[in-house]
């Protein structure tokens, strides 16, 4: 059985148009007599630092949780999984790759069980093919001097959507794709709405119109052929579309809300501390008073610290395209201790597909971002729900630390924008929900956005401008030059960030409206 598959309406009809084209699948390998078993989606193999797919399959001698412990390239991820005695079952866990991905098992007897899978990185984009009727010629000369080949079959490909980072573009024909389980035909649609690259030749008319329904960028990122006679121009073009890597915690750091930190109240502890000592040598007149008090300050300063500690901060970055269904976000918690401990951030169910940054978005020397070595951070799996629920991470005395984590969301915003002779710019909301007020930016310039109802069009004024902030400088990066992009601040009210001191923001590109309004 397979922990943690969930499949929407989408899937399940892309399964169904699908089934007809279908191939016979290869058995399903016999249990060797080893409790645990490791594989990774790709043949094993990634591009270095991002997130990839581990499959632990494993039989427990007795019913009850197994409480899973991956290691892998500076961050820890614990799961527990509900099994029955004597059964085989699989859990996919989407991890950092490394050289080497370290496995430990801990069964409800108290026995254990350990292992480890080496990975093979790759510096150069890998390209994965997963066909069954494509030309062994059909991808060559250009493409193949772009990227790295890798020839995987449908078993391989990954359930869940974080794994689809350790390449940069995927080629599947209808027989691959009729192979794939509920799971993987979910995570392929996910990675297909979050802008990934993906050809894909000779689908039913049905699903390539699905599949050209839920592509992300504006479906850029997206090339259905016939058949493999072009093979080599869609891969470039999908690889030319593909967007930039998620925005890392560097550009999320100054999007975070200005926070005091520890120190003033390590100054009020040593202020208050001498303050009174100055007040007891003056009047008091009794030894046992001096050493009473004495004790007691001196204890609220070394334990006051550690007790009041700072809340973290927290900053989120939100991005899309106009009439994409899903977005992709970046969140940055950052926190500096007035004391040691363990620190849990709850990662909000409202930002959906949560995985750590990539291991090369570090800007420090260990995984949490603080400037000296602390242990890896502990990130929690719920197989159940295929999501990752908290992040766990040590605390050192006056030092920052940082976690940042990517992940998807739906959206449901659309809008278009149009250069005007004045300098100005027409913005239409060409959705169905009302905008908040929120900001456009185009050609270096920061227009005021006012509220727009759906429907209708504002002329935003050259003369009415924002001053520049790290927000609006961002978003000036995430364009294209030829539409505006508009940037709104956002609430945030979900479980674990409701009292957070936080910062968060989404950006749109609209699309450029080439007629009238």
């Amino acid at each position: 059985m397979i922990q943690g598959v969930y499949a929407s309406p989408v899937t399940a009809v892309l399964a169904a148009l699908l089934i007809a084209v279908a191939a016979p699948g290869a058995p399903a390998a016999a249990a060797g007599p080893a409790p645990l078993e490791l594989s990774a989606a790709w043949g094993g193999v990634s591009r270095p630092g991002r997130m990839t797919e581990l499959r632990v399959r494993l039989s427990s001698p007795a019913a009850g949780t197994v409480l899973l412990r991956i290691a892998s390239a500076g961050a820890v991820i614990e799961s527990a999984l509900a099994v029955r005695r004597a059964e085989w079952q699989e859990v996919t866990v989407p991890v950092p790759a490394s050289e080497t991905v370290a496995v430990r098992a801990q069964f409800p007897d108290g026995t254990s069980a350990a292992g480890s899978l080496p990975l093979r990185l790759a510096e150069e984009p890998l390209l994965a093919v997963a066909a069954t009727s494509l030309r062994p010629a059909a991808v060559s000369g250009a493409a193949t001097g772009r990227t790295a080949r890798v020839e995987v079959n449908a078993g391989e490909l990954p359930r869940q959507h974080q794994a689809y980072q350790a390449v940069d573009a995927v080629l599947v024909d209808a027989g691959a794709l009729a192979q794939l389980d509920t799971g993987q035909l979910q995570g392929l649609v996910d990675y297909l709405g979050r802008c990934g690259a993906l050809v894909a030749i000779a689908l039913p008319q049905a699903a390539s119109d699905l599949l050209r329904k839920e592509a992300g960028c504006g479906g850029r990122t997206l090339m259905l052929l016939a058949d493999d006679a072009s093979t080599d121009a869609a891969v470039l073009s999908v690889l030319a579309a593909a967007p930039a890597e998620p925005v890392g915690r560097a550009l999320l750091r100054p999007l975070l809300p200005q926070a005091a930190g520890p120190w003033p109240l390590v100054v009020a502890a040593v202020l208050a501390y001498f303050a009174l000592a100055a007040v007891l040598l003056a009047f008091a007149g009794r030894p046992a008073v001096l050493v009473t008090c004495a004790s007691l300050a001196t204890l609220a300063v070394l334990v006051g610290p550690h007790v009041v500690q700072p809340k973290p901060r927290l900053s989120i970055w939100a991005e899309s395209e106009s009439q994409d269904h899903r977005g992709r976000y970046s969140a940055l918690a950052e926190t500096t201790g007035a004391g040691r401990g363990t620190r849990t951030q709850v990662l909000p169910e409202l930002l959906q597909g949560a995985g750590p940054c990539a291991v090369a978005d570090a800007d420090s020397d260990d995984a949490t971002g603080s400037a000296d070595s602390t242990p890896p951070p502990h990130w929690r799996w719920d197989p159940a729900h295929s999501r990752f629920l908290t992040v766990t991470f040590e605390q050192r005395l006056f030092a920052t630390a940082a976690v940042c984590w990517h992940g998807g969301f739906p959206l449901t915003r659309s809008a278009s924008t149009r250069r005007l002779g004045s300098g100005g710019i027409l913005v239409t909301n060409r959705g169905a929900g009302i905008w908040p007020a929120g900001v456009a930016v185009q050609d270096g310039r920061r227009y005021v956005l006012p509220v727009v109802p759906p429907g209708t069009a504002r002329v935003l004024s050259a003369s009415a401008q924002v001053p520049e902030s790290p927000a609006t400088d961002l978003a000036a990066m995430s364009g294209d030059g030829d539409s505006a992009v508009l940037l709104w601040p956002l609430e945030l009210s979900a479980r674990g960030v409701e009292h957070l001191p936080a910062r968060a923001f989404l950006a749109l590109r609209a699309a450029h409206d080439m007629g009238g309004s």
